[in-house]
């Protein structure tokens, strides 16, 4: 019988929080795509309105829709950006997670209507050809969680209050990074920490009218790396995009001209 529990081997995820694509912040992406090219990642996880699903919005409802966009257009536009970012992962990433949010759920929500559902639409899921990809789904954006080693979950997120980081680990006593509100935000208490960690949306495209400048300048473009180390803890590597550009190992600088 062996007495030594074998140690299981650090992973690096990838997280990308609140895409709203196709309204996806392009020169962030494009310094992503240039930094995936040197560094080693073993799982990806959306955590989230990686798709915006402006059509099925209700803070345009009732209203003229904004002219070249559909459903079916930004579920294309959309697709070709997770099959770029695909493209451009290291051949170690083997793991890939999708959890919806409440930009997703649109769809689930507009399945309540009779009309709707006569039209036959795709779900995100399926438009997006997840399951091909090989992307392991959770639709249930208010409860579902991906476990990275058994110290941190991820979750789109659900709280709007201004400190959410201190009131997920006081909800859920576990360390938790999620998104949701395209805030940046960290809160730890001795092993038990919430990371807030932004969005990596376009502020200013045309689909975020709905927010107010006050809104809008609480928000931070950011990304985020966590290791599970050999013991199953959690590193978390936050990473900031200002003025273009974002900083990763002190002065290694990836920057785009977009």
């Amino acid at each position: 019988m062996n007495l030594f529990k074998k140690k299981q081997k650090e992973k690096t995820y990838l997280l990308l929080p609140c895409v709203h694509a196709p309204f996806h912040n392009k020169a962030l992406f494009e310094s992503l795509y240039q930094y995936l090219k040197e560094t080693k990642v073993d799982g990806l996880v959306i955590m989230g309105d990686f798709m915006d699903v402006h059509s099925l919005s209700s803070h345009d409802e009732k209203k003229i829709g904004i002219k070249g966009i559909d459903l079916f257009w930004e579920y294309r536009e959309a697709e070709k950006l997770l099959d770029t970012i695909l493209s451009n992962l290291p051949s170690s990433c083997k793991e890939k997670h999708y959890l919806y949010g409440n930009h997703e759920d649109r769809w689930n929500r507009s399945m309540k209507d009779v009309d709707f559902v006569k039209k036959g639409i795709p779900s995100p899921e399926e438009a997006l050809n997840l399951k091909k990809k090989g992307f392991k789904v959770y639709t249930d954006w208010k409860n579902d969680v991906v476990h990275l080693g058994g110290k941190l979950d991820v979750s789109h997120g659900e709280f709007c209050n201004v400190h959410t980081a201190k009131k997920t680990i006081d909800t859920y006593r576990k360390s938790m990074i999620y998104a949701h509100t395209h805030r940046f935000q960290i809160y730890i208490e001795g092993a038990t920490g919430g990371f807030n960690i932004g969005s990596m949306a376009d502020f200013n495209s045309v689909v975020m009218s709905y927010a107010t400048r006050a809104m809008k300048n609480s928000w931070l473009n950011a990304f985020a790396l966590v290791t599970i180390d050999e013991n199953d803890y959690y590193h978390v590597q936050p990473i900031l995009w200002y003025n273009d550009r974002f900083y990763v190992n002190r002065s290694e600088e990836h920057t785009s001209e977009l």
